[in-house]
C-alpha cells in the first residue's frame, strides 16, 4: 500500500526522486515524511489521528499519487482514491477525510481544487500570505514607516497630513491614528 512505504528513509527518497526535479526534498522533508514534518508533528498533537498515524498515511499516498503527474493538465489524486491507498480493514475511512483537512489546511507545498490533493514544488499563495503575516507582525516599525510613507504621497494630491502618530497601544485593533486636514 502506498502509506505504508518509508518515504523519509534516505534509499526509498532516492529512489522516487531520482527520475523527479531536486526540487521535491524540501516538500518531502516539509510535508510528506520525516522527522520534522507537519504530518508527524499533527499525528503527535491529535492522538486520534496519531494513534495510525493517519496524517503520515495520507501525505505519502498523497506524494505518490501526484508527485509523478505534476505537469499533467489534470493534477492530483481524488480524495477516495487517497482513502484507499490509507485505509486497513476494520479503520474508518472518516479519520483520514480529518487528516486530509488537517493537512490541506496546515503544509506549504499540498494543493486542492474539489476532490483533488496533490504536491508541488511551489508553496501555496495561502500558505505564502501566512509567512508574509508573520515577518509584518515581527516589524511593525516597518509597517508604520511605509503606511506613513504612503500616505504622505497620497495626501499630496488629496490634502494635507497634519500629524502621524502611532499609536502606544499595540494590542488594539487601531494600531495608529492618522490625523488629516481634509
Amino acid at each position: 500500500m502506498p502509506c505504508s512505504i518509508p518515504i523519509s528513509d534516505s534509499y526509498v527518497q532516492f529512489e522516487l526522486t531520482r527520475y523527479l526535479s531536486d526540487n521535491w526534498t524540501p516538500v518531502i522533508e516539509k510535508d510528506v515524511d520525516g522527522p520534522s514534518s507537519l504530518p508527524l508533528r499533527l499525528d503527535n498533537e491529535i492522538p486520534n489521528l496519531g494513534r495510525i498515524s493517519a496524517c503520515r498515511r495520507v501525505a505519502r499516498t498523497i506524494y505518490l499519487g501526484s508527485a509523478p503527474t505534476s505537469t499533467a493538465a489534470h493534477r492530483g489524486i481524488e480524495d477516495r482514491r487517497i482513502k484507499l491507498g490509507c485505509i486497513m480493514p476494520g479503520e474508518s475511512p472518516a479519520i483520514f477525510g480529518d487528516a486530509m483537512r488537517r493537512l490541506s489546511s496546515s503544509a506549504t507545498y499540498l494543493y486542492q481544487d474539489g476532490s483533488r490533493y496533490w504536491y508541488s514544488t511551489q508553496p501555496t499563495l495561502k500558505q505564502m500570505a501566512a509567512e508574509r503575516a508573520a515577518d509584518i507582525k515581527r516589524s511593525p516599525e516597518k509597517v508604520s514607516q511605509e503606511v506613513e510613507k504612503r500616505i504622505r504621497l497620497e495626501v499630496r494630491n488629496t490634502g494635507d497630513l497634519v500629524a502621524f502618530i502611532p499609536s502606544l497601544n499595540q494590542a488594539r485593533i487601531s494600531w495608529m491614528t492618522m490625523i488629516l486636514n481634509w
